[in-house]
């Protein structure tokens, strides 16, 4: 057979950043109780003009680092969080000014055009001609670009069935950008524009507008619809930005006198916020849970080197150190579960005991299809036996080794045409399995790398139910209970000081590494509430309803840049700098698609002093609508100026309020609603005199301003009503996936009868099944299982059956409570069990070969 394929590719979409560089952070050994971080270092290159790659993006923002994949065949790579927001900048700013280089005609750019401009033969009422004027036309710029393909994959000779059908005609697809301005007026005074752009990242990006210009002498003097904006200056407990953007409705400005007003009803599609950090350091402050700790990232490679991590690390241990057991050399390989990439992998075996390879007890013995790890992404600690990956292992890999020691003994043999290797991590690892310790579960992330010393802050309290969390346990701390406060400032010699030692944080990793693999239930620390079920369960829930424990961590990250978020709305930051406004341009500079702000000339050097003060103000555009919140914004605004312009008063009336769709509420998303009065008044004098090169000058400002709030117009929050919450894994009624049944308890194979099981060619109406359930046209059917059976010689203890095993080849049901079959049928009766059940379909008591490759 061969396999034939069809395709048709048109267009390929562009990332606007790759990833040829690899980032790794290794470690090395300080002394012989730290860590020392030794290479942080990551290569984002820009994409050429003519190439471009398809990037998969995965942000961990807790981690402050990136997820970048191309395509299944190629490993992930984590960067910093500031580096890719780096990288994408500079590379924004090179598309930018491609798409500039394309827009402009060459040889000379003013000779730009619209694409189609239209005079419209309107004439109006006279009265009307009185307000609106003559003429009217509209122009239009832009361009459409309609991609399509098709794609039809089959293998000549291949049978159909139910599992699969293959069909020639080919899956098409369409996609289609467009990018367009229009123009327009009605008469002289009534303007339109609308610009819209298919690849912006926003809706708000895309603008509609439209607005009437009065008579300079007329009390209306301009009204707006559409994208508009409020303008508060000199405000600043208003709790909005000078410029309040990201509105949606009307508009008015007029004049009365002497007196400026502005009126506005609009709907906000941004959401205002307030960032504040000291000296360039941005105050972290967060809770772990204690049973947070990294997974999967550290590995023991042997029993050997477990039992003399744990023998070094506790106080008052004489650990006899064997050079021999080094490890020289080693290659660690992984299985990552893609059954797409197997042609570039190896097949193998991964034994807990390479030696006494052992496949049929559980959790000693794996096979798969591994490919080497780069050296680079991984750190090995040769004396003491352990490595360090740089990503996590995931659920359904498989992690194993081979290496060799200084003394010449090998683990693992790579050499021959199957792998033969050292089993670090299962596909499934359980607790009962013999390699569950070598993964480490101590080591805690403490939400940033890079952190610094100066100021940082960790404590360990433990939750007392109707109290406050305590810190100590008998006047102890819980620090120096667990083993990370062993002595002071001074040195090994000085008693403990209630800080924690040095030796047991990373600070460039972000990582506290306790000397106990069990800190929370260890025989060494003196704690009276142990908690094995953290360390003992691979279930979550259980971990989290077992926890006592949580470490809050305090500390200021000094930063020459400082990140607010992506999608700033344009002109709505308001720097404030130990109390003083900056002028971007000259104080600073921001990126509004990243978020990224930096501080230049006078105003860097000001706000890298740890005693500075520094508030932004700003709007971000809401991607996803908020997620159904609604909320609305009506203002009147007044200002009378005075004393040749130099002189303001002004008056502002606000009232903000949120709606959202859900009946139950939840706490921190509540329908609030304020009205806010607010004065201000600002004098600017300017003598006409000078003193040598300065020329005085005199600014007085005041403000007053008075809100009634109502956080909660419904009056009730849920902390969380468990509506939703649902877990269920389905058996699947695929046909392959079952097999025949052994004999139940109680039954013998003589009074099996014939059953046959399949799935109908045609598939059933779900509508059938369920007909309340709603569907779409194209996915109304699915597959339904057939259990044919004939008892044999028509007795009723006759009986026949099928099985199959939960995925992973055990499975924990203490916490389900429900088990829904829908059945169809008018005869007999269906027995289900549940739990440890004969694979002996053939009940003589020997392996056959019912687990056979069903391709033979």
């Amino acid at each position: 057979m061969r396999t034939c394929r069809i395709g048709l590719a048109l267009l390929v979409m562009g990332f606007p950043l790759s990833s040829n560089g690899e980032a790794f952070f290794g470690l090395a050994r300080k002394d012989s109780e730290g860590l020392k971080k030794l290479v942080s270092s990551s290569i984002l290159s820009l994409l050429r003009k003519d190439k471009f790659h398809e990037l998969k993006v995965r942000p961990d923002f807790g981690r402050r680092v990136v997820r970048l994949s191309e395509g299944k065949l190629s490993p992930a790579v984590e960067v910093d969080l500031e580096e890719y927001l780096e990288a994408q900048l500079h590379d924004l700013l090179r598309r930018g000014w491609y798409a500039h280089e394309g827009q402009v005609p060459k040889d000379n750019p003013s000779k730009r055009k619209r694409d189609l401009e239209i005079e419209l033969p309107v004439k109006f009422p006279k009265v009307m001609e009185r307000f609106l004027g003559r003429g009217s036309r509209i122009s239009v710029t832009g361009m459409q670009k309609i991609s399509l393909g098709g794609r039809s994959e089959w293998t000549e000779g291949e049978v159909s069935t139910v599992a699969g059908r293959a069909s020639k005609f080919p899956s098409l697809t369409m996609e289609q950008k467009y990018r367009f301005t229009v123009e327009g007026t009605v008469g002289e005074r009534i303007h339109i524009r609308m610009d819209r752009d298919s690849e912006r990242t926003t809706e708000w990006e895309n603008t509609l507008k439209l607005w009437y210009d009065g008579d300079e002498d007329g009390i209306i003097q301009r009204i707006e619809a559409g994208n508009t904006s409020l303008s508060l200056p000199g405000t600043y407990f208003a709790g909005v930005s000078t410029q309040h953007k990201g509105l949606f409705g009307i508009r008015t400005q007029g004049k009365l006198g002497p007196v400026d007003f502005t009126l506005i009803a609009s709907q906000e599609k941004g959401t205002a916020a307030t960032r504040t950090f000291k000296g360039m350091a941005e105050k972290e402050k967060l809770r772990i849970r204690d049973y947070e700790y990294e997974e999967n990232f550290y590995f023991f490679l042997d029993d050997r080197y477990r039992e003399r991590w744990q023998k070094l690390r506790r106080p008052g241990n004489i650990v006899e150190y064997d050079p021999a057991d080094s490890v020289v050399a080693i290659t660690v390989y992984l299985d990552d579960g893609n059954p797409m990439n197997n042609e570039m992998d190896r097949m193998g075996w991964a034994f807990y005991d390479p030696e006494n390879p052992d496949s049929t007890r559980p959790g000693y013995g794996e096979k798969g299809y591994f490919h080497p790890l780069d050296p680079t992404e991984y750190f090995v600690e040769r004396a003491l036996g352990y490595i360090v990956l740089k990503r996590r292992v995931e659920e359904g890999q498989v992690l194993a080794v081979a290496f060799r020691t200084a003394g010449g003994e090998r683990i693992g043999d790579d050499s021959g045409e199957v792998l033969r290797l050292k089993l670090i991590k299962p596909r499934n690892p359980r607790p009962d399995y013999p390699t569950w310790n070598y993964t480490w579960r101590n080591v805690y992330y403490l939400g940033s790398k890079g952190i610094d010393p100066d100021g940082f802050e960790l404590r360990i309290l433990k939750e007392v139910p109707g109290g406050q969390p305590q810190e100590a346990e008998g006047g102890v701390p819980y620090v120096q209970l667990l083993g990370i406060d062993r002595h002071g400032e001074g040195g090994l010699d000085t008693p403990p000081d209630g800080l924690v030692d040095p030796e047991y944080i990373d600070f460039e990793r972000g990582e506290l590494i306790f000397p106990d693999l069990r800190p929370f239930d260890s025989d060494s620390n003196m704690i009276a509430e142990r908690l094995p079920q953290l360390y003992d369960s691979k279930d979550r829930r259980t971990r989290m309803e077992a926890s006592k424990y949580f470490l809050e961590v305090s500390y200021q990250n000094r930063r020459t840049k400082f990140n607010l978020g992506p999608n700033i709305l344009e002109g709505t930051e308001v720097v404030r700098l130990n109390g003083r406004s900056l002028k971007k341009g000259v104080d600073y500079e921001i990126n509004y698609y990243t978020g990224e702000l930096t501080f230049i000339g006078a105003a860097a050097d000001e706000a890298s002093s740890p005693s500075s003060e520094v508030e932004v103000k700003y709007q971000t555009a809401d991607i996803f609508g908020a997620f159904g919140r609604q909320k609305h914004l009506l203002g009147l605004r007044g200002e009378y100026r005075f004393w040749r312009e130099r002189g303001l008063l002004g008056m502002s009336l606000l009232y903000k309020g949120e709606r959202t769709p859900d009946r139950r509420v939840k706490v921190g998303a509540e329908p609030s609603r304020n009205l806010l009065l607010d004065l201000n008044t600002n004098v600017r004098w300017e003598s006409g005199w000078s003193l040598g090169r300065f020329r005085p000058k005199l600014e007085l400002s005041a403000e007053m301003a008075r809100s009634f709030p109502n956080p909660n117009t419904k009056g009730v929050g849920y902390i969380d009503d468990f509506e939703g919450v649902r877990e269920f894994t389905s058996l699947g009624v695929g046909r392959r996936i079952w097999t025949l049944a052994s004999p139940p308890v109680g039954k013998d194979e003589d009074e099996r009868g014939r059953l046959i099981w399949y799935n109908p060619y045609e598939r059933v109406p779900i509508t059938e099944i369920w007909p309340n359930r709603k569907v779409a046209p194209t996915q109304d059917r699915t597959d339904v299982l057939v259990l044919d059976f004939a008892p044999k010689g028509g007795e009723p203890s006759s009986w026949g059956g099928v099985m199959r095993a939960f995925p992973g080849g055990g499975y924990d049901l203490s916490r389900r409570e429900f088990l829904e079959i829908w059945v169809k049928g008018e005869e007999g009766v269906l027995h289900v069990d549940l739990g440890a059940i004969s694979e002996d379909a053939i009940p003589n008591g020997r392996l056959d070969t019912e687990d056979r490759l069903i391709n033979g």
